[in-house]
């Protein structure tokens, strides 16, 4: 197990031990705002999924690009196969 997904074990385990009333429970945080425990934890979830937003873009960009770099070396290599230029079909 990775520690990302120890990390959400861990907390998804703490959710389910909470009750309706703590989930209601207002906390202070960063700055002196105020928010529930259950905006929080929703918070955190959208977060995560904001970043798994970006991975998920971040691997289609590295699979193009790596088609593109795959095609290019291809198409190197048949130029030189046969030993000549393509255009006199040599």
């Amino acid at each position: 197990m990775t520690d990302y997904d120890h990390v959400v074990q861990m907390i998804k385990s703490m959710c389910y031990q909470l009750t309706d009333k703590q989930l209601h429970q207002t906390v202070e945080y960063e700055n002196g705002y105020k928010a529930t425990i259950q905006w929080g934890i929703w918070h955190i979830a959208d977060h995560n999924r904001y970043h798994q937003a970006h991975i998920n873009q971040l691997r289609k960009w590295f699979s193009q690009e790596s088609e593109t770099r795959e095609d290019q070396h291809h198409e190197k290599r048949d130029f030189t196969i046969g030993g000549g230029n393509p255009s006199l079909g040599r």
